[in-house]
């Protein structure tokens, strides 16, 4: 297996020990320390307070570099230690172009104020297996969108922690009766000050924060020490003593295994966490209060021989809890998360084309219009339903260009143009003005035409061209302040609702025409490769004041790719929804050409239509057919329309039947490929895009 392991990989940290680990196991392993990384982004990110203000900056050049690294080793398993400044995206990156499985190891609690970062607790979800010393947080790891959490206590690492033997001048260095490793924290000072009057060594981090007169300034012998010198302080003591800090006082800690061994006597604080390891009295022991503790401490350290006999033992017992068999243990857990992959794979799929159907595909209606040009004054984005339409054109013989007025994919330099645009209406217009007076066709064909003024179409009425607007979103949207001063001005305006057509051409405007949507029969040779996650998928933009549906969609198991239209709105309109939408939450923006790869690669496509699609059917119900995938869709009632429920769909009429049906058909896998052939098989005969463009033709010729 290629492992990928991201932590931070200093002496004595529990990422290297897993390192050599994984290795020892047989495995290619790889690795990735984020903090070497993160201060090695700039000279001034090794300035503490330069990193601080700058942190943001830094940690998003780490987690770019951390995605490359992944693109180029291409692991099976990305193993994570903690990894504070680990952003979402980065992990939702790693599954989507790679299909790793991801995995946490926390040696904190990631709940925790003091050890833990809002990265931290937002990539849970993401990781499909969490790995934990803590059982108590298992309810907060499920709440927080965990899919499946393991316990896994710490160990030892055989190389560092084991019996050394001492030079003189080792022993003068470390040598104490009661020795304490740790970092300070103001429980700890309050625990060891009663030992002062002791012969006692402190050695950690954040140690000159000990209050003003504090008797253990005098004890502290040094800063943080890992590794063999922290082995070799263990060796050379009487006592070792542990202290259980707040965030596990139940459970146990690294020191609970090194300890022993390194053939040290410990005495640690009492828990039930460490107990289920060791027996008190006979392998370790026990303290539950400062009294226990000073009255253990004096009479252990006039007791040789009880300390070397319970040493002894604790040296025995601990023997077979080392992160070699920690680390078997994950790849244990991750071989049965890639066999359940392998189960539930999803069955192989007939090719895009050629199809063999039941009854012969509908042929191509004669086009009552001469082969000409057509000019798209909107860009040629793969998937997108210009583009599906450009492409059903060519397929009929036409010339096609285009000329872009939308805004650029970069969230900046798109507000940049909305603000120009909306100053000055006149740069957009004038480039409409330029492509069309440039263009030797009368066929201009814009899909949503709402960026075109009724000046700029006045000009092409005056230069003789046929003005078609394909509009794909419902009619309501078609009637917003901006759009409604031009519908009559329009050649040609195509919806893809047939009542709302009606609606309108009762209310005077003739130039209103029915033209449902298509499918590109071309873009499934043309999928990014990316891995889709096992189970149900709904990839989209959608409504949140459908608020029953995204229950729906939490309570089925769904993962959610797509944001939200008004993100923030949802997020202070409705918290807990908001919370739900979260943790089914797997990936935000997302290009037309992944969302066909997605409907093409899931075991079972959700779609859901918008609030205001009442009698249309999206685009996304075709492409989902036409790529080959079993779709669950919201009843409609114009659906038997273009497809059969129950044989080429599955229509679903209420939210909340959708987890039960999602439950019944991710079990029927052969179910699924049936309706997905089906539904695959009805597309290509009634609702491919060259079909569209012929009809849509047609209409042009009516008109002229």
């Amino acid at each position: 297996m290629r492992i990928l392991l991201v932590g931070e990989l200093v002496e004595g940290a529990i990422g290297v020990s897993y390192l050599k680990a994984f290795q020892a196991l047989g495995h290619e392993v790889s690795s990735f320390d984020y903090t070497e990384e993160l201060l090695s982004v700039s000279p001034l990110a090794r300035n503490r307070y330069i990193r601080y203000v700058g942190r943001s900056a830094f940690a998003l050049a780490m987690n770019l570099k951390l995605l490359s690294t992944a693109l180029a080793a291409r692991p099976d398993m990305v193993f994570v230690t903690k990894a504070p400044y680990v952003f979402p995206w980065t992990l939702r990156r790693i599954r989507a172009q790679i299909g790793a499985k991801l995995v946490n190891l926390n040696p904190d609690n990631p709940f925790y104020p003091d050890f833990t970062t809002r990265h931290i607790r937002r990539t849970i979800p993401l990781y499909d297996c969490y790995f934990t010393f803590l059982r108590d947080i298992f309810p907060k790891l499920r709440a927080a969108g965990s899919p499946r959490m393991e316990y896994l206590p710490f160990g030892y690492d055989p190389e560092i922690h084991r019996p050394l033997s001492l030079s003189e001048d080792e022993r003068a260095q470390w040598c104490h009766d009661v020795v304490f490793v740790g970092a300070w924290d103001r429980e700890r000072e309050a625990w060891l000050e009663p030992l002062a009057d002791f012969d006692l060594g402190i050695w950690g981090s954040h140690w000159t924060k000990l209050r003003g007169g504090s008797p253990l300034r005098r004890c502290v012998r040094g800063e943080g020490i890992f590794g063999l010198s922290a082995a070799r302080i263990l060796c050379a003591s009487k006592i070792a003593l542990n202290n259980m800090r707040p965030q596990g006082i139940n459970s146990h800690n690294m020191r609970t295994f090194e300890v022993p061994a390194c053939g040290a006597f410990e005495l640690t604080q009492r828990s039930a966490g460490q107990l289920e390891f060791f027996a008190e009295g006979r392998e370790i022991e026990c303290y539950a209060n400062i009294g226990e503790l000073r009255e253990k401490t004096a009479a252990y350290l006039a007791d040789e021989q009880s300390r070397r006999r319970i040493a002894e033992a604790g040296f025995e017992r601990v023997r077979p809890h080392t992160y070699l068999e920690r680390a078997t243990r994950v790849i244990e857990v991750v071989g049965e998360l890639r066999s359940y992959s392998v189960a539930t794979s999803r069955p192989s799929r007939p090719s895009p084309a050629p199809i063999l159907l039941d009854t012969p595909p509908r042929p191509v209606p004669d086009v009552r219009i001469p082969v000409s040009k057509a000019l798209f004054l909107n860009p040629p984005t793969p998937g997108s339903y210009q583009f599906t339409l450009a492409r059903g054109l060519k397929r009929l013989g036409f010339e096609v260009s285009w000329v872009s007025l939308s805004a650029p994919r970069n969230r900046t330099l798109a507000h940049v143009a909305k603000r120009i645009r909306r100053r000055f209406p006149w740069v957009a217009d004038q480039s409409i003005l330029q492509a069309a007076s440039n263009f030797e066709g009368d066929i201009l064909i814009v899909v949503k035409g709402n960026q075109v003024s009724p000046r700029v179409l006045s000009r092409l009425i005056r230069m003789g061209k046929k003005l078609v607007n394909v509009y794909p979103d419902s009619a309501g949207r078609l009637l917003y302040p901006a759009d409604r001063s031009t519908l009559s001005l329009w050649s040609l305006i195509t919806l893809k609702d047939r009542q709302a057509v009606d609606t309108l051409r009762s209310s005077g405007l003739t130039n209103v025409r029915y033209l449902p949507q298509c499918f590109d029969m071309d873009a499934a040779y043309e999928l990014p490769v990316l891995e889709v996650p096992e189970g149900a998928t709904f990839v989209a933009h959608f409504d949140p004041d459908r608020a029953a549906w995204v229950e729906a969609l939490f309570e089925a198991g769904v993962k959610v790719y797509g944001l939200p239209n008004g993100m923030r709105v949802f997020r202070n309109a409705n918290p807990a929804l908001y919370k739900k939408f979260l943790q089914c939450h797997r990936g935000g923006l997302v290009s037309e050409l992944e969302k066909l790869a997605f409907y093409a690669r899931s075991d079972v496509s959700i779609n859901i239509h918008r609030p205001d699609e009442l009698f249309g059917i999206n685009k996304r119900t075709f492409d989902i057919c036409g790529m080959g995938g079993c779709q669950i869709v919201d009843w409609r009632p114009t659906l038997s329309e273009y497809f059969v429920p129950g044989k080429e769909v599955i229509a679903i009429e209420e939210p909340g039947k959708l987890p039960q049906r999602v439950r019944e058909i991710l079990k029927r896998w052969d179910l699924r490929r049936e309706i997905a052939e089906a539904g695959k098989a009805r597309a290509f005969r009634d609702h491919r895009n060259d079909l569209r463009a012929a009809e849509l033709l047609n209409l042009i010729a009516e008109i002229r």
